[in-house]
């Protein structure tokens, strides 16, 4: 069996299992590198970010409009994009600070994009590893905020990153509980 020495270093590095062996075979046979003791979700989660004076906007894009243009647009208005969400087609969410609003609505005007903001808030970005792939991180993200009330208004989900926006009232509510509750 050959492997490549990176994946080898890296997983000896966050002292992470590495199974060495054929994943479609019914009988495993194979090897396990590494510790015995790793369980990826109870990992903790390295940071939690909580900024104030949050919106989605939202975007419906016509025939001809891209999203290769919207994310020029919001470059020029020196905006950050984070929790962003594409349904069917032409319709583009995502989670943009509001001092930058009248710039960015300044650009969509001039582009012809029909666009609207919403749901004000704060928004909470957790940072770790193994999101999409293992899900009881986030249920106990989630059964956290659910234990306290806290509505999620949006929410994204990476390998690296969860970022939801939920109303400013539930801010140190939210904070606390995740800290917490995820040990940060």
């Amino acid at each position: 069996k050959v492997m490549e020495t990176r994946s080898i270093e890296i997983a000896s590095k966050y002292n992470t299992k590495l199974y060495v062996g054929k994943s479609l075979e019914i009988k495993k046979e194979g090897t396990m590198v590494g510790i015995e003791t790793t369980n990826f979700e109870s990992m903790p989660i390295k940071n939690l970010v909580v900024q104030d004076k949050n919106c989605l906007l939202e975007l419906d894009l016509k025939k001809g409009q891209t999203l290769s243009k919207m994310f020029e647009i919001l470059s020029t208005a020196g905006q950050k994009v984070q929790g962003a969400m594409v349904q069917e087609k032409n319709y583009f969410s995502c989670i943009v600070e509001e001092k930058n609003k009248k710039n960015i609505e300044k650009s969509l005007k001039n582009a012809k994009i029909n666009y609207s903001f919403k749901n004000y808030g704060t928004k909470i970005t957790l940072v770790g590893s193994g999101f999409q792939t293992h899900l009881l991180a986030l249920r106990n993200i989630f059964s956290a905020l659910e234990d306290k009330g806290v509505k999620l208004k949006s929410l994204s989900i990476s390998e690296t990153a969860v970022v939801v926006l939920i109303e400013e009232k539930h801010a140190k509510t939210a904070a606390e509980v995740l800290s917490q509750r995820l040990g940060l």
